[in-house]
């Protein structure tokens, strides 16, 4: 499923030279925060991933138990995994949430379909999203989605 803004944020990230980073929160300045042991800004080409990670943010009340996960399979697609709490929060309400335009420069590529700077980003482009912006439709009781990438916008890296 390809909406609108999946659409116009690809279409940003191959005429732009940025990246996308989603969030539940209003930034002007993105600072690094601690992911996966070390302070960072993370940030991906890939609109399929940068929408659910702000709106499934947006979903959990920072509490531990609540589990967002999203990993990039062999075959290029992307599989995201949530738990219960989240899957609720999604049916239930209406988050709002938002993807970040930031240039690119400075990131150093992590890992497959991530990258990340190690110094806080300005960014004056934020695209609010909501739920219907999703790559795929929230089912109750389904806890994983996987999504097809489309890999073109890795033609401007």
């Amino acid at each position: 499923m390809v909406t609108k803004i999946t659409k116009d944020l690809r279409t940003l990230v191959q005429t732009e030279n940025v990246l996308l980073h989603g969030s539940r929160h209003i930034f002007h300045e993105i600072r690094p925060h601690l992911t996966d042991g070390e302070m960072a800004v993370c940030a991906t080409p890939y609109p399929e991933i940068a929408t659910p990670m702000a709106i499934l943010t947006a979903c959990t009340p920072g509490l531990p138990a609540y589990i967002l996960n999203f990993k990039i399979l062999q075959d290029g697609n992307v599989e995201f995994g949530i738990c219960y709490g989240i899957l609720n929060r999604l049916l239930n309400t209406d988050p709002h949430a938002y993807v970040y335009a930031l240039d690119k420069e400075g990131f150093k590529h992590f890992q497959r379909g991530e990258y990340r700077a190690y110094e806080s980003r300005y960014t004056d482009r934020r695209i609010s999203v909501t739920k219907n912006d999703l790559p795929f439709i929230p089912t109750d009781g389904q806890l994983h989605y996987k999504v097809k990438l489309d890999h073109s916008v890795l033609l401007s890296f």
